[in-house]
């Protein structure tokens, strides 16, 4: 029997990145595990950043994970008629989003990472629409889904989609 290939779908956050592995083969997949990453440095972000990014490292190397797709945050919002810069927390999440797409470079591991625009996988969707169609795609595999666990199913389930996994997302 074929070895199923290993993707990791991350809703990355510093104060807790989302994480799923899936088992993928050429007609089906499912969740192997899931779990939320956080960051031991509790006052300095940084060192949390560096804490994710070595721990979704030690993923991909003990799993030899193929794929990564990993929310990139949006730097723009609407407010009203106008435009806005979103700030703050997001500068970080950048900062933890480019050292997850330098881990195709790092240490041994070689997979392939797709940044996702979160307006391209969720575009304006409520975190309740995401997890009811989380749900529904994946019935009891999600139960015990929590809090970042949900948008990084979502990402995965939106990349099945997009790589003709007959999903409906």
């Amino acid at each position: 029997m074929n070895k199923p290939d290993i993707w990791l779908t991350i809703d990355p956050g510093v104060s807790g990145t989302g994480i799923v592995m899936w088992e993928v083969k050429p007609k089906s997949f499912r969740v192997g595990s899931f779990m939320i990453l956080y960051g031991l440095g509790k006052h300095d972000w940084a060192q949390r950043v560096l804490d994710i990014r070595d721990s979704i490292l030690s993923l991909c190397l003990q799993s030899e994970v193929v794929r990564i797709y990993c929310e990139l945050p949006a730097f723009w919002e609407r407010a009203g008629p106008r435009m806005w810069a979103k700030q703050g927390s997001l500068v970080k999440q950048s900062i933890l989003v480019g050292s997850i797409l330098g881990l195709s470079y790092m240490g041994g591991a070689k997979p392939t990472v797709t940044l996702v625009p979160v307006n391209d996988w969720k575009g304006n969707l409520s975190k309740a629409i995401v997890t009811e169609r989380v749900r529904r795609c994946l019935g009891t595999q999600s139960e015990a889904f929590t809090e970042h666990v949900w948008d990084a199913a979502g990402i995965g389930l939106w990349a099945f989609a997009k790589n003709g996994y007959g999903i409906d997302w």
